[in-house]
């Protein structure tokens, strides 16, 4: 557990008071966390939570369920069924 806790130590980055995004019909809390993704330059933000996944293309970092980010679509129609699973 030391060694991954020293891993996750090195490569952290600090956010220091990140500005909340803004989106039309986003909740206080939401809109923190991402404005702080975005401002740690996240490449994918991993959530169960319904309503941040349902924010889709309007949020200024992609969002995904777990399942999308350890489940690689195979082809067009799996995208579509695993995208299902998450709206």
């Amino acid at each position: 557990m030391d060694a991954y806790d020293a891993c996750l130590r090195r490569h952290a980055v600090k956010i220091p008071d990140a500005a909340p995004i803004r989106l039309a019909q986003i909740e206080v809390a939401d809109a923190q966390v991402l404005g702080d993704a975005v401002a740690g330059s996240a490449d994918v933000f991993v959530t169960g939570d319904r309503a941040r996944l349902a924010l889709g293309s309007r949020a200024p970092v992609t969002i995904v369920s777990l399942r999308q980010l350890w489940v690689p679509p195979r082809d067009i129609r799996e995208r579509e069924r695993i995208e299902g699973l998450a709206g």
